[in-house]
């Protein structure tokens, strides 16, 4: 499947969506403008993005050099096949200004072991940042995030690191980054990095990481948390 150099606009219903595949290997996704101007969401729960790529077999995947304005919930979302046949998967040079009305807003969703994600710019009016979870090479991308929605009170994640294993080898890498994260009155607090059941193996080199509350009461700032 190649998806390359087309302009793409939704609006209406809730749950829209520029390019879903499923079931599909040897993905190309690049040089495309993808336009989303819906607002509604059935479920926060289901997930909703403007590239998904759902039930991936073995194979590639490339999502790079596209350019995303607006979405409802995630920018990009893969879900592939569970066990040891993942894609590999880089997702690289995208412009993302997702602007999620309900929380799990990632731009970038991508729960794959050896996953590459780079130089990605990562500014949401309202939403998070990258999700991901372990063997993963995450450099050089621009996040600065804030989450504006009231029934999300976990917080605004620039990047998540997620594992149900705290004494697993989870082999991450993320370095050269820029990761912010702002907290304002209608947001929940500001988070830039959180990491879930840490484990073994979580190298951080030369990230510049920033967590802002711009709300003058009790919202909180953390700049990494390990939950």
């Amino acid at each position: 499947l190649t998806v390359d150099k087309i302009e793409a606009r939704v609006s209406g219903g809730a749950d829209t969506r520029n390019v879903l595949a499923e079931w599909s290997s040897n993905v190309t996704i690049t040089n495309n403008a993808f336009y989303s101007d819906n607002t509604d969401v059935i479920s926060r729960d289901a997930g909703t993005e403007v590239i998904g790529i759902l039930r991936a077999p073995k194979g590639f995947i490339t999502i790079a050099n596209n350019t995303i304005i607006g979405g409802v919930q995630y920018g990009i979302r893969l879900f592939p096949l569970y066990g040891n046949d993942y894609p590999t998967v880089k997702i690289s040079g995208n412009t993302i200004k997702h602007a999620a009305k309900v929380g799990n807003g990632f731009a970038i969703g991508a729960y794959v072991p050896g996953i590459e994600i780079y130089n990605n710019t990562i500014t949401p009016t309202s939403g998070r940042g990258i999700h991901a979870g372990s063997q993963t090479y995450i450099h050089d991308n621009y996040i600065e995030t804030v989450e504006e929605t009231l029934e999300s009170v976990a917080g605004g994640f620039a990047l998540q690191l997620e594992s149900d294993c705290s004494t697993c080898e989870r082999n991450n890498l993320i370095e050269n980054n820029t990761i912010i994260s702002r907290s304002r009155v209608n947001s929940g607090p500001a988070i830039a990095v959180r990491m879930t059941a840490p484990g073994k193996g979580q190298v951080f080199k030369n990230n510049t990481i920033k967590a802002i509350s711009h709300d003058p009461g009790s919202k909180h700032a953390y700049a990494i948390d390990f939950f």
